[in-house]
């Protein structure tokens, strides 16, 4: 039996949370309760709201209490105020801190990448401010009993940029691309636990799964999960250079390393968005430059705001400036592959030897949080609070004691890979440098342009230590534990293998007990500092900074800015 779209799910079964996939399947167990969140999300107006709540027995005075109680929880979580009636601008001019490395959902690797695919495409379910699954092309979706089958109800009429109708058929074509070990998707992860996909008809697709995956639904709300156009893909076009998706923005030029733009896509779905006709990207690598842009009004938005400089942001009236902890933690590579990074003491001894504490006041200027345990953040129901046996600050004689058990006891020189570009990432180098140093380890920084870096990492695996940091998408614990330590996973270049990992991470992915799950995790975290195959150092704060003439934009944990799709400026 499937269970009913919009409905309480069994919380043995599929977590024991809510699942709205669509206001229209708001059942009548769902209540006043079910209506606030929908509001909330924004996926119920405020005429629907009214109506529904009354339609309850809720006086009218006691709607428009609850209306405006709506208004202001979301405003007290971060977003922007929304007065008056949305009304269209020419132009969002948005600052990125860095360049995308092409616009192909299937092939592209980092974040600067997802922060514009998220606009020229759309995924088949969207993620609202809680980390929740929520609508997006599919209007809603059933579960089987045994969680391995998702069937998806698609929206009708939903046009590609080109003018195609998306269809169950390049849902199909989307999943089996990514599938595919020739196109190279870098999250193949997501989409791993797909046996086959099934056309049902044309408005309808079925995802067969292999086994219970509990953070499947949440893996499709990934930018790397849009769905791409099958006709268009089959004939020769490159969706990496001129990609053609169903977003809310349609692509226009690219200049790279410097501006895209984008128009707005008058057949998107929602009719009345976006409230932009044309989209710019600016990219501006250049902390103080960005600063200065957002400060003069030459920007509009910033998805990225340099610590140095968040005093002056926060401090304007004409500015809202936004910090919270998401899953963007950084950490240091190190190839197992290769001596003297095969010994766990070793890996042990650079661990204490970084004074997490430097790297949070002098990178980030009090903008990031130690990293003192596992991956999984403080924020996240599935965080060990009492593993942490890291200190905040350096703790040299215990690393040197640790190096003194190890191969080379005095020390040793390596080398280290940065990416160009990336401010953030070489702001940490010079302290991470200064302690090596101080228990004898020398490294010899290497800087690499963003596509070698990348290459030499996941593709070659030719370094010896790498500096690198991730911004989870999702907010699934999975996402915190999968990628990096899971043996196979390709996001594991170090050559760490353990089945104890492995089976833990298995674990947390078969059942969706919370309860269960969360042991699950817990067992991998405590593996992660066990056998510590990479050296975990600070979970940035992600800064967002924009016009406080914007209006209807909430913050997520992924720190992705897809909800600028239903922002406007006054």
């Amino acid at each position: 039996m499937a269970a009913r779209t919009g409905s309480v799910r069994d919380s043995d079964r599929y977590g024991g949370r809510e699942n709205r996939m669509t206001t229209d399947d708001l059942a009548p167990e769902d209540g006043l309760h079910g209506l606030v969140r929908a509001r909330l999300s924004g996926h119920l107006s405020r005429r629907g709201f009214i109506s529904r709540v009354t339609a309850l027995g809720v006086s009218a005075s006691g709607a428009a209490a609850l209306l405006a109680a709506c208004q202001g929880s979301t405003s007290s979580s971060g977003s922007s105020s929304s007065p008056g009636t949305a009304t269209r601008k020419p132009v969002i001019r948005v600052a990125y801190s860095g360049a995308p490395n092409g616009f192909d959902p299937g092939k592209a690797a980092v974040s600067y990448s997802h922060y514009v695919i998220e606009f020229i495409f759309s995924t088949l379910v969207a993620l609202d401010k809680d980390s929740q699954p929520i609508p997006d092309l599919a209007s809603s979706w059933d579960i089987s009993s045994d969680g391995t089958q998702y069937t998806f109800h698609l929206r009708k009429g939903v046009k590609f940029h080109n003018g195609d109708e998306m269809t169950a058929a390049d849902v199909k074509f989307t999943i089996d691309r990514l599938k595919d070990p020739k196109t190279g998707y870098p999250y193949v992860s997501y989409v791993e636990p797909v046996d086959h996909v099934e056309v049902v008809d044309p408005y309808t697709v079925k995802m067969v799964l292999s086994k219970p995956s509990a953070p499947f639904l949440t893996g499709m709300a990934h930018p790397g999960q849009s769905i791409v156009p099958m006709k268009a893909v089959q004939g020769g076009a490159e969706m990496n250079s001129t990609p053609i998706g169903t977003g809310p923005y349609k692509f226009v030029t690219y200049t790279p390393g410097t501006q895209f733009t984008l128009a707005r896509h008058t057949a998107y779905y929602l009719p009345d968005r976006p409230y932009f006709d044309k989209f710019e990207g600016h990219i501006i690598t250049d902390g103080t430059a960005r600063t200065n842009a957002l400060t003069g009004g030459l920007v509009d938005f910033s998805t990225d705001v340099d610590a140095k400089d968040w005093s002056t942001i926060s401090s304007s009236s004409a500015l809202k400036a936004l910090s919270f902890q998401s899953g963007h933690f950084h950490w240091i590579g190190v190839n197992l592959r290769r001596k003297p990074f095969d010994e766990k003491n070793v890996r042990l001894a650079i661990g204490y030897a970084i004074d997490r504490k430097a790297i949070v006041d002098g990178a980030y200027f009090g903008q990031a949080v130690p990293m003192l345990g596992g991956t999984v953040p403080s924020w996240s129901w599935a965080y060990d609070a009492d593993l942490h046996p890291f200190p905040a600050k350096a703790d040299v004689q215990k690393a040197k004691q640790l190096l003194s058990q190890s191969s080379v006891p005095n020390g040793f020189t390596t080398s280290y890979i940065n990416p160009a570009g990336i401010g953030f990432l070489t702001d940490q180098v010079p302290i991470i440098q200064q302690n090596l140093k101080a228990i004898g380890v020398n490294i010899n920084i290497k800087t690499l342009d963003l596509a070698a870096y990348i290459a030499a990492i996941f593709t070659d695996k030719n370094f010896d230590m790498f500096n690198i940091n991730w911004v989870s998408p999702l907010a699934d614990p999975d996402d915190f534990t999968y990628l990096d330590y899971f043996s196979t996973s390709s996001f594991n270049p170090y050559g760490y293998a353990s089945k104890e990992m492995d089976a833990a991470i298995d674990a947390g992915r078969a059942t969706t007990d919370q309860a269960k799950r969360k042991a699950a995790y817990f067992k991998a975290q405590e593996l992660q500092m066990s056998d510590y195959p990479e050296i975990l150092t600070v979970n940035q704060n992600v800064l967002h900074a924009y016009t406080s003439k914007l209006h209807n934009y909430t913050p997520i944990h992924t720190g992705f800015i897809r909800p600028l799709r239903d922002a406007w400026i006054a």
